[in-house]
């Protein structure tokens, strides 16, 4: 909490119905009063808003502390809604849902319970692992219809650490579906052509098969398929030896011996040419998907890449007639003899563009070691006109651009900053005139409201707080004053919503509110809501204070004549805020409202007849012509001296 309790404040806070608990360092709310917070943070989270539930419900929010009530806030964001640590069975928080997620997983299918442990079943580890790492675990349950959400993370990330190591795996489904063959199961196996040997738990196959099928893998086909190709039945295996298949197979010996077909039964030999026709099959429906890729890239290669496909169909061998012959292929592929013909046997082909990628390469290579050179970052100026005496070849600007573009560099000396861009636009589209151009007594009392916002720092500069307040231009009465911790939307509406509604007599005429050119006052809801009271909008030019001169003023004059900067919380401010005011609008004279508080100027104002209100007002319009001369030639003056 930062804070340490009196005697007196724990004796307050412990006779509140909405403390449960209370020691000099620590402090526990009622659970009701904590759903009671959550409900009014849900409608408004600012600390503001909190506090004053603080406050409604006797609690002192300067007893607390801001930093108390923030933790709540943000207890609320992270965790939602209060639960009930009264009635909740500490001991074992998370027992139940554990038993109702391992009751869902078993329902799948796809677990099952050896012991007290939960085992995923073996077809699911396969399904996982023909997938990864291109899909995701996460996405491969989705897939099979299980929440990640019910295996949970910790399980997934200890699954994923394994799926990269082939031992790890064999282990975990052996434990979950061991296997092992009687003697009659050993004799039917052994009579397969490409197993080498069987024992009572593993079959042993020859080199040659995992040579044949790795050719196959790479093609894109799945264990699953393999297996079928080679006639091996799906019983044989579990899925440890699957996953041990698989990984022979992705590691396999391009140059390993085949099977010496004279030692093979006439059974074993038909076996053997079957299979021999289904990998073929198999092979050639891989190559049709490969030459229809090509076909479907070509128009987007480069001559290099067309000259390598056109020697890889080279390198084929091939049959004379049929889909498989050259023309058959070229066919299929999209390539016309003529252009196939003139690829090979031109040796110059490609000749230049080899040669310009060659240079490119270099020109990247010299603008890299230029961007690097000394160690500080340079823009596409600076490394054309360095590149010349650093690499010996002038590289031009547009060329340079082009070049730090493929290399991905970017200069990061005054790049275009989106969010100003954005800012810039939000401005633009939200921007109003300015209605008032500093005619501040040429209108009707309480006919233009001026606005703005101040920060205070008080506790001798150690806190800091903002203000939002409105002044009626005319009398300069203070109307609407709002504090707040925070320099946030909600203090200017509270503001506005602060502003009292005008006489019924002077309800009909045109009202106005002017205000700089603030975040604040640039946003949708506070422009729906100045609109919505009845206002029309207006605004200061851009960093010009004297368009909003009044309320400057009276910021300045609060902060020359109060001593708030001793104010020790945010409550003594507020006091200190509210008390000045007061006096300023009932007891302080001003000069140029003849030497009138506002409050008597307004009451002044407001009893003159038309023809009294008509010579001041006409005084007020020489006097607003005669600054707007003297601003005039003041311009001048500048100007000369800036020599323009």
């Amino acid at each position: 909490m930062g804070m340490v309790l009196t005697l007196e404040q724990i004796n307050q806070l412990a006779a509140n119905s909405n403390i449960r608990r209370v020691s000099s360092k620590r402090i526990e709310l009622t659970f009701e009063f904590r759903t009671k917070l959550f409900q009014e943070w849900e409608k408004d989270s600012c600390l503001d808003a909190i506090r004053r539930v603080f406050s409604d419900n006797g609690i002192d929010p300067e007893i607390v502390g801001d930093r108390f009530i923030l933790k709540q806030m943000s207890s609320f964001k992270r965790y939602g809604k209060p639960t009930d640590r009264k009635h909740s069975d500490s001991s074992k928080p998370s027992q139940k849902p554990k038993q109702e997620h391992k009751a869902e997983l078993l329902e799948t299918g796809y677990f099952k319970v050896q012991g007290n442990r939960l085992f995923m079943s073996p077809e699911l580890i396969l399904e996982i692992l023909e997938k990864y790492p291109e899909q995701s675990i996460e996405e491969t349950l989705q897939q099979t219809g299980i929440d990640p959400q019910l295996m949970g993370r910790q399980r997934i990330r200890a699954l994923e650490k394994k799926m990269n190591d082939v031992g790890a795996l064999v282990r975990l489904c052996a434990q979950s579906d061991p296997r092992t063959y009687d003697e009659e199961e050993i004799l039917h196996i052994n009579q397969h052509p490409y197993v080498r040997r069987v024992t009572s738990k593993t079959i042993y196959f020859h080199s040659c098969l995992y040579r044949e099928a790795s050719i196959l893998e790479e093609g894109g086909c799945t264990i699953n398929r393999i297996l079928e190709i080679y006639e091996i039945p799906e019983e044989w295996l579990n899925a440890s030896d699957r996953i041990l298949l698989k990984y022979q197979i992705q590691h396999s010996y391009k140059e390993a011996p085949g099977i010496n077909r004279e030692t093979l039964e006439p059974a074993q030999m038909e076996q053997y040419f079957r299979i021999q026709a289904k990998r073929t099959d198999a092979m050639e429906q891989i190559i049709r998907e490969q030459i229809a890729w090509i076909r479907e890239i070509l128009p987007r290669l480069k001559k290099v890449e067309r000259r390598e496909v056109c020697k890889w169909i080279q390198s084929w061998p091939k049959q004379k007639r049929g889909e498989w012959s050259l023309s058959g292929v070229l066919k299929q592929a999209g390539i016309s003899r003529s252009n196939y013909y003139h690829i090979i046997g031109d040796e110059h082909y490609a000749e230049r563009e080899i040669q310009k990628e060659q240079e490119l390469s270099e020109d990247m290579e010299r603008v890299l070691s230029i961007y690097k050179y000394e160690g500080f970052t340079k823009g596409a100026r600076q490394i054309s006109m360095q590149s010349k005496a650093l690499t010996g070849k002038y590289l031009g600007r547009k060329k340079v651009t082009s070049l730090m573009k493929m290399l991905g560099i970017r200069c990061p000396v005054r790049g275009p900053n989106p969010a100003r861009r954005s800012t810039r636009k939000h401005i633009a589209s939200h921007l109003k005139p300015n209605l008032v151009r500093r005619r501040f007594k040429l209108y009707l009392p309480g006919q233009v409201t001026l606005t703005d916002v101040t920060y205070l720092k008080y506790d001798h500069g150690r806190k800091l707080a903002y203000a939002s307040a409105t002044i009626d231009s005319v009398t300069g009465k203070i109307t609407a004053m709002n504090l707040s911790m925070f320099n946030d939307l909600e203090l200017v509406l509270e503001t506005l919503r602060l502003q009292p509604s005008p006489e019924d007599a002077r309800k009909d005429m045109e009202r106005i509110l002017h205000s700089d050119q603030g975040v604040l006052y640039l946003t949708d809801e506070y422009q729906e809501l100045v609109k919505e009271l009845g206002y029309s909008q207006s605004m200061s030019k851009r960093g010009n204070c004297q368009d909003n001169a009044p309320i400057e003023s009276y910021w300045s004059n609060f902060k020359a004549e109060s001593r708030y900067e001793s104010a020790r919380s945010f409550k003594e401010l507020t006091q200190m805020v509210r008390k000045y005011q007061d006096y300023y609008n009932n007891i302080r004279g001003q000069w140029n409202r003849k030497k009138m508080t506002p409050v008597e100027f307004e009451d002044w104002l407001l009893n003159l007849s038309d023809a009294e209100y008509g010579r001041w007002k006409q005084e007020q319009e020489e006097k607003y012509l005669d600054m707007k001369e003297k601003a005039r030639k003041n311009a001048v003056e500048r100007a000369k001296n800036l020599g323009v």
